[in-house]
Protein backbone atom coordinates (compact mmCIF):
# COMPACT_ATOMS: atom_id res chain seq x y z
CA UNK A 1 0.00 0.00 0.00
CA UNK A 2 1.22 3.32 -1.06
CA UNK A 3 2.40 5.99 1.46
CA UNK A 4 -1.27 8.47 2.15
CA UNK A 5 -0.14 11.73 1.20
CA UNK A 6 -1.66 14.51 3.91
CA UNK A 7 -4.80 16.24 2.50
CA UNK A 8 -4.15 19.66 3.20
CA UNK A 9 -0.35 20.12 2.68
CA UNK A 10 -1.25 22.03 -0.54
CA UNK A 11 -2.77 25.07 1.35
CA UNK A 12 -0.73 24.44 4.41
CA UNK A 13 2.54 25.24 2.33
CA UNK A 14 -0.19 28.34 0.85
CA UNK A 15 -0.19 29.81 3.78
CA UNK A 16 3.21 28.97 4.76
CA UNK A 17 3.95 31.61 2.58
CA UNK A 18 2.12 34.08 3.14
CA UNK A 19 3.05 34.25 6.80
CA UNK A 20 6.54 34.03 5.55
CA UNK A 21 6.04 37.18 3.18
CA UNK A 22 4.34 39.17 5.90
CA UNK A 23 7.18 38.41 8.97
CA UNK A 24 9.45 39.97 6.13
CA UNK A 25 7.58 42.46 5.26
CA UNK A 26 6.22 43.23 8.96
CA UNK A 27 10.11 42.91 10.22
CA UNK A 28 11.50 45.30 7.91
CA UNK A 29 9.05 47.93 8.23
CA UNK A 30 9.51 47.54 12.21
CA UNK A 31 13.18 47.68 11.67
CA UNK A 32 12.81 50.72 9.06
CA UNK A 33 10.90 52.86 11.89
CA UNK A 34 13.13 51.55 14.74
CA UNK A 35 15.98 52.99 13.43
CA UNK A 36 14.59 56.21 12.03
CA UNK A 37 13.41 56.60 15.68
CA UNK A 38 16.46 56.05 17.04
CA UNK A 39 18.32 58.53 14.90
CA UNK A 40 15.92 61.16 15.74
CA UNK A 41 15.81 60.82 19.49
CA UNK A 42 19.72 60.44 19.30
CA UNK A 43 19.75 64.02 17.45
CA UNK A 44 17.52 65.76 19.73
CA UNK A 45 19.12 64.27 22.67
CA UNK A 46 22.72 65.67 21.22
CA UNK A 47 20.86 68.79 20.59
CA UNK A 48 19.24 68.89 23.81
CA UNK A 49 23.00 68.54 25.38
CA UNK A 50 24.38 71.75 23.96
CA UNK A 51 27.52 70.40 23.36
CA UNK A 52 27.51 69.42 26.92
CA UNK A 53 28.23 65.48 28.04
CA UNK A 54 26.51 63.11 29.89
CA UNK A 55 27.01 63.04 33.45
CA UNK A 56 26.62 59.62 35.79
CA UNK A 57 26.85 57.33 33.35
CA UNK A 58 28.79 54.05 34.21
CA UNK A 59 32.16 53.36 33.27
CA UNK A 60 32.27 50.23 30.85
CA UNK A 61 35.98 49.90 31.00
CA UNK A 62 38.37 51.63 32.80
CA UNK A 63 41.62 51.71 31.89
CA UNK A 64 45.06 53.35 32.45
CA UNK A 65 44.30 55.92 29.81
CA UNK A 66 40.71 56.77 30.76
CA UNK A 67 37.04 55.23 31.63
CA UNK A 68 34.90 54.76 28.95
CA UNK A 69 31.40 55.60 30.11
CA UNK A 70 28.21 54.89 28.60
CA UNK A 71 25.03 52.90 28.89
CA UNK A 72 25.03 49.01 26.98
CA UNK A 73 21.59 49.50 25.20
CA UNK A 74 20.96 45.31 24.56
CA UNK A 75 21.79 45.14 28.06
CA UNK A 76 18.74 46.66 29.42
CA UNK A 77 16.15 44.22 29.42
CA UNK A 78 12.29 44.67 30.02
CA UNK A 79 11.27 44.96 33.67
CA UNK A 80 14.73 45.74 34.99
CA UNK A 81 16.66 49.10 34.84
CA UNK A 82 19.92 47.76 35.72
CA UNK A 83 22.77 48.22 33.18
CA UNK A 84 25.35 45.86 32.44
CA UNK A 85 28.26 47.71 34.43
CA UNK A 86 31.20 46.43 32.00
CA UNK A 87 32.08 45.59 28.64
CA UNK A 88 32.52 41.86 28.04
CA UNK A 89 36.12 40.70 27.83
CA UNK A 90 36.26 38.30 24.37
CA UNK A 91 36.66 41.33 22.40
CA UNK A 92 33.15 41.24 21.11
CA UNK A 93 31.23 44.72 20.25
CA UNK A 94 28.65 46.40 21.94
CA UNK A 95 26.13 48.54 21.61
CA UNK A 96 26.17 51.95 23.42
CA UNK A 97 24.81 55.21 24.33
CA UNK A 98 28.17 57.14 24.87
CA UNK A 99 28.50 60.23 26.63
CA UNK A 100 28.42 62.81 24.14
CA UNK A 101 24.75 61.30 23.05
CA UNK A 102 26.16 58.99 20.26
CA UNK A 103 25.30 55.47 19.63
CA UNK A 104 28.16 53.47 19.04
CA UNK A 105 29.68 49.82 19.01
CA UNK A 106 32.60 49.52 21.76
CA UNK A 107 34.64 46.90 22.61
CA UNK A 108 37.24 45.97 25.04
CA UNK A 109 41.07 45.65 23.49
CA UNK A 110 43.40 43.14 24.39
CA UNK A 111 45.78 45.59 26.07
CA UNK A 112 42.96 46.70 28.96
CA UNK A 113 41.81 50.25 26.91
CA UNK A 114 39.12 50.28 24.81
CA UNK A 115 37.75 51.08 20.85
CA UNK A 116 34.83 53.06 19.75
CA UNK A 117 33.12 53.84 16.50
CA UNK A 118 29.57 55.12 15.24
CA UNK A 119 27.33 52.59 15.07
CA UNK A 120 25.75 52.08 11.51
CA UNK A 121 22.19 51.17 10.66
CA UNK A 122 22.49 47.89 9.89
CA UNK A 123 23.92 47.14 13.08
CA UNK A 124 20.83 48.85 15.11
CA UNK A 125 18.17 46.03 15.14
CA UNK A 126 14.14 46.49 15.75
CA UNK A 127 14.26 45.08 19.10
CA UNK A 128 16.68 48.14 19.88
CA UNK A 129 14.04 50.72 20.00
CA UNK A 130 13.14 49.87 23.35
CA UNK A 131 16.09 49.84 25.47
CA UNK A 132 17.27 52.85 23.81
CA UNK A 133 14.45 55.30 24.51
CA UNK A 134 14.91 53.59 28.40
CA UNK A 135 18.40 54.47 28.06
CA UNK A 136 18.17 57.57 26.85
CA UNK A 137 15.21 58.64 29.49
CA UNK A 138 17.44 57.17 32.38
CA UNK A 139 20.07 59.23 31.04
CA UNK A 140 18.38 62.57 30.48
CA UNK A 141 16.56 61.97 34.40
CA UNK A 142 20.42 61.31 35.28
CA UNK A 143 21.61 64.36 33.50
CA UNK A 144 18.88 66.65 35.03
CA UNK A 145 19.31 65.86 38.59
CA UNK A 146 23.30 66.52 38.66
CA UNK A 147 23.00 69.60 36.67
CA UNK A 148 20.72 70.45 39.02
CA UNK A 149 23.38 70.28 41.77
CA UNK A 150 25.42 71.49 40.06
CA UNK A 151 23.79 74.44 38.61
CA UNK A 152 22.94 74.91 42.36
CA UNK A 153 26.72 75.10 43.43
CA UNK A 154 27.70 77.45 40.73
CA UNK A 155 24.65 80.04 42.19
CA UNK A 156 25.99 79.39 46.01
CA UNK A 157 29.64 80.69 44.23
CA UNK A 158 28.21 83.51 42.41
CA UNK A 159 26.32 84.92 45.35
CA UNK A 160 29.29 84.13 47.41
CA UNK A 161 31.18 86.25 45.05
CA UNK A 162 28.62 89.08 45.16
CA UNK A 163 29.08 89.03 48.99
CA UNK A 164 33.22 89.63 48.80
CA UNK A 165 32.74 92.39 45.71
CA UNK A 166 30.55 94.21 47.84
CA UNK A 167 32.78 93.76 51.34
CA UNK A 168 36.34 94.63 49.29
CA UNK A 169 34.12 97.65 47.06
CA UNK A 170 35.02 95.48 43.97
CA UNK A 171 32.72 95.80 41.16
CA UNK A 172 32.02 93.16 37.85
Amino acid sequence: MAPRVPKHIDALLGETRQRATYLHVTRDRARTRAVSLIRHLGRSLRDALDGDTLRGLPNLVVSARSPLQGVQIRSIQPHRSKYEAQLPDNGAEVLILDKRGWLSMARRERDGGWSTRRAIDEEIQAQDLEPYTRAVQHVLETYRAKTERRTANYEQISQFAEKLAAAIGFTF
